[in-house]
């Protein structure tokens, strides 16, 4: 089920992030957020415990924020930096913004498979037509509204464009995205700057 955009609280939540004693520890936290379901993050809220320094309810709070940050991102389709990084309040912190940023674009093709998998059998067909941010092939401008085509009411899922939906077994397709998903996230990665408070900076 497609998350809702997060809002300010979550936003707060999240910068308990920067208790973190790692960037691994933030991006493993980060992955069981996304594949675990929203109703069962309880038990992934106390193993974060700990290591955060947070009490349960802290805890739940950012597991949640982290829960509906990543399906945000993955079941609206966003797919290159500068649109997950619109997502942030404008005093968010830059740093972990940006390893945010990074995290998902690494994750965001595994994840969108993850949840391409998890449909059921009977669902809707995941059929997108929207711009393409990681493909040349598309004819569609940048601009251009996507549009889901599905029955109605039904939840449209992970966003596929057309060109990655024609493209997915060939593999200078696979590569050509690779390259410009490679090219993204080292600009983001050139955007991090070293905040000497902080253990993983």
């Amino acid at each position: 089920m497609a998350a809702a955009v997060p809002g300010d609280g979550e936003f707060a939540a999240l910068q308990s992030l920067l208790k973190a004693p790692s960037k691994d520890a933030v991006r493993q936290l980060c992955q069981e957020c996304f594949s675990g379901p929203a109703a069962g993050l309880g038990p992934l809220a106390l193993r974060a415990c700990p290591g955060l320094a947070l009490s349960p309810e802290e805890a739940q709070q950012l597991v949640s924020a982290l829960h509906s940050l990543t399906r945000h991102v993955v079941y609206r389709g966003l797919a290159r930096a500068e649109e997950i990084l619109a997502l942030f309040p404008e005093n968010f912190h830059q740093n972990l913004k940006n390893l945010l940023t990074k995290i998902i674009l690494e994750n965001i093709s595994a994840w969108r498979n993850e949840a391409q998998a998890s449909q059921s059998p009977g669902g809707c067909c995941l059929m997108w037509e929207q711009p393409c941010g990681l493909c040349s092939d598309c004819g569609a401008e940048q601009g251009d509204p996507g549009h889901y085509v599905g029955g109605p009411g039904e939840d449209p899922g992970p966003a596929l464009c057309r060109c990655q939906q024609m493209n997915a077994g060939s593999a200078a397709g696979r590569r050509r995205r690779g390259s410009i998903l490679h090219l993204q996230l080292s600009a983001v990665s050139a955007q991090c700057t070293t905040f000497p408070g902080l253990p993983w900076c």
